[in-house]
């Protein structure tokens, strides 16, 4: 474990102890029946990634995981140990899945074991579980989801048991405990035993999610009903049912994971171990990821795009979730009169924005210009370099301008860029090519609690142009409820943005199980008709990773969120 060397590098360094980053599984599968109330087995033995998985020559060959230049770790028995800084302080407790308290993902998944968990196109990614079935039953007029679970799965081992198994009836109690603490979705109305290794749950309706609306993670029963451990020793002592097992656990400081020996799936996971390390300072990080020997972090939550663009111009690798798509969000409740109304004066403003020497400029060398807000990797992404909101063309610009009648400068708008996300730097260029064809315009720059304020929940005017980030979740149907409409009692994130009688409709179909894709994509083709055009995308940012040279074996796919084959990797696969 090497206290000692990590505390002489926090003492020296103020701070860096090593870290690990997250995630667990080896089966992925997809629900695709045609029909939403015939039950099937959607167990696959290939998983359809959608994009996630690249072309051969797009990995990285390499014999080592992990070591100075590629070279293998000589006391690594495995893969070695993937230290890694994902910012902020950790969480304050995170051994109870039911704890609000629980951290994130880049914490959590590395011990974790759920049932499923997610690829970000939407498609369930199976965990502990071993297939499933969904269906609809007639007689009850419920649908339902049937997951059947591995045979060999145990906990960590602890106090109270070397290998307490994981089966239907811990899987039962786990979802009755959730419950118990609050944490149930709307939409359950039952779970059951259907086997020793299978569990049932009851839906009141269909939904894209519904194989995710499990249990977070398995932990010990007999430590939560122990009256000497219980609920406030498993927050500070982890024990689950994940690829690695937590060996220290320091607020604020640090988490050390170890290879689990007796992990369900055999051989699995590669690395020998991982370790997380808190550095919320950008400088740190920086000096983490530069530094040699026993001092370095392997991989960082970049801070921002700059430090990112920093790093991949010394060679670094930067692996990304472009989960946000900076847009021009338009209004839809306007006057009829309001230019912003026109869809000429909607494809003069997108003809307007040379997207490309925005991101060169500004973005770092890590952002993407697009013409479409649906992200590579994400379902409903159209691969067709053709497709999109009207490109750079700024004398057709200035002519549809005149065609819609209005004369340069009789169009005045006011630009509202996200905080966070759209700096002034942005704003001011957009201001200048908008001026460039003939439409004038102020940039107010607002708080973030004020401009959340008016995207969410009162709107803004017709003639104020919104300049903020579209979010693809990880199904296209909270894709669309979480930019377009209410959800539960959540607010739409863009409150002008009113979705039509035909996007209603587009939002039911993209709830159903199975692949959504091409409702998606027709979706992505409605939004950005030209007669339209409800979003202009402008560019791609999202949550990124700066992976120092020395780490082999990372693909485009394996961001922040998702560590699958890095941890979990065979060998000969890359």
């Amino acid at each position: 474990m090497k206290k000692k060397r990590y505390l002489g590098i926090l003492i020296a360094i103020l701070m860096l102890l090593p870290i690990l980053a997250a995630c667990a599984t080896d089966t992925v599968d997809t629900a695709d029946p045609t029909d939403p109330t015939v039950p099937g087995d959607v167990t696959q033995t290939e998983p359809p990634y959608g994009g996630l998985i690249p072309d051969a020559d797009d990995l990285v060959p390499d014999d080592a995981l992990i070591g100075a230049g590629g070279a293998r770790d000589p006391d690594a028995r495995h893969g070695g140990t993937l230290v890694f800084a994902p910012g902020g302080s950790g969480p304050a407790r995170f051994g109870n899945p039911w704890d609000p308290l629980l951290g994130f993902a880049a914490v959590t998944e590395p011990f974790s074991a759920g049932l499923t968990a997610q690829w970000p196109n939407g498609q369930t990614r199976l965990v502990l579980s071993a297939g499933y079935d969904w269906g609809f039953d007639e007689e009850r007029q419920l649908y339902y989801v049937e997951h059947r679970l591995h045979e060999n799965i145990v906990l960590h081992p602890h106090p109270l048991h070397d290998a307490e198994p994981v089966d239907a009836e811990l899987v039962l109690w786990m979802a009755h405990r959730g419950w118990y603490h609050g944490v149930r979705p709307t939409n359950v109305h039952d779970v059951e035993i259907t086997g020793p290794l299978s569990v049932r749950w009851w839906y009141y309706e269909n939904d894209n999610s519904l194989p995710l609306h499990n249990i977070a993670w398995v932990i010990s029963r007999l430590l939560y009903e122990h009256p000497d451990y219980g609920l406030d020793w498993l927050w500070e002592n982890p024990i689950s049912a994940g690829p690695f097992r937590v060996v220290e656990h320091v607020t604020d400081s640090h988490v050390y994971f170890e290879r689990f020996e007796n992990y369900f799936m055999e051989d699995r996971p590669y690395l020998d171990g991982v370790q997380i390390v808190y550095l919320g300072d950008e400088l740190m990080q920086s000096i983490a990821l530069r530094a040699d020997g026993d001092m370095r972090v392997h991989s960082v939550a970049a801070s921002s795009p700059a430090q990112a663009g920093e790093f991949l111009a010394e060679g670094y690798r930067i692996t990304v979730l472009p989960n946000r798509t900076v847009s021009f969000i338009m209004q839809n409740d306007a006057p009829p009169d309001s230019p912003l109304m026109n869809p000429l004066v909607r494809q003069a403003i997108s003809m307007a924005i040379d997207r490309q020497m925005i991101t060169d400029s500004l973005g770092f060398g890590v952002h993407l210009p697009v013409r479409q807000f649906i992200p590579p990797q994400f379902a409903g992404h159209i691969y067709d370099p053709d497709f999109g909101a009207p490109a750079y063309n700024p004398t057709r610009a200035r002519e549809l301008l005149a065609e819609a009648g209005f004369a340069p400068g009789e169009i005045v708008l006011e630009l509202l860029p996200q905080p966070g996300m759209v700096s002034e730097s942005h704003a001011v260029a957009i201001q200048s090519m908008l001026q460039a064809i003939g439409i004038e315009s102020t940039i107010n720059v607002m708080v973030g609690a004020d401009h959340t304020e008016l995207r969410r929940e009162t709107g803004w005017g017709p003639n104020q142009l919104m300049i903020a980030f579209y979010h693809s979740w990880f199904t296209p149907g909270d894709s669309v409820r979480v930019n377009f409409r209410h959800r539960d009692v959540t607010l739409p994130s863009f409150r002008s943005l009113v979705p039509s009688e035909e996007i209603e409709d587009m939002i039911d179909a993209l709830g159903l199980i199975g692949d959504r894709t091409e409702e998606f994509q027709d979706f992505q083709r409605y939004m950005l008709d030209w007669d339209r055009l409800d979003l202009i995308p402008l560019w791609l940012d999202g949550t990124m990773r700066i992976n120092h040279p020395s780490v082999g074996g990372i693909l485009p796919a394996d961001h922040m969120l998702f560590w699958y084959r890095l941890f979990l990797r065979e060998e000969g696969t890359y």
